[in-house]
């Protein structure tokens, strides 16, 4: 799902779980490269089975896009301002580092020459 809303300016990609499914939620304004790596950072979470962000569950700006689920997404925070309500930054290096070797392997260009494309 990509939205273009303030609510999310700080957040690349936004994981919500449901009992039965989960959505990825993307920053429409992102470039496309952007978003697909977002939403591999968010696979990555969901592969990873890391816990919820809680401190973005109560965020009453998401919640039209969370009603019945809970968010497992992360936001774009440095180290000073980020408390344990959101989450471990070992989650953060371990998605991030997934995420970004899916991206580069799925859209890895085909000619070594176009390869600075995707640097």
């Amino acid at each position: 799902m990509k939205i273009d809303d303030p609510a999310i300016i700080h957040t690349t990609a936004l994981w919500v779980e449901y009992d039965d499914r989960s959505k990825v939620i993307l920053r429409a304004s992102d470039r496309p490269y952007y978003q697909v790596r977002g939403l591999h950072h968010e696979f990555a979470h969901i592969l990873f089975q890391h816990p919820a962000c809680t401190g973005l569950s109560a965020d009453p700006a998401l919640a039209k896009y969370t009603i019945g689920g809970r968010v497992r997404g992360r936001v774009l925070l440095s180290a000073d301002e980020v408390s344990s309500a959101h989450g471990d930054w070992r989650h953060e290096a371990e998605a991030e580092y997934l995420g970004s070797l899916i991206t580069r392997t799925l859209l890895r260009p085909i000619y070594h020459d176009d390869e600075r494309l995707f640097a």
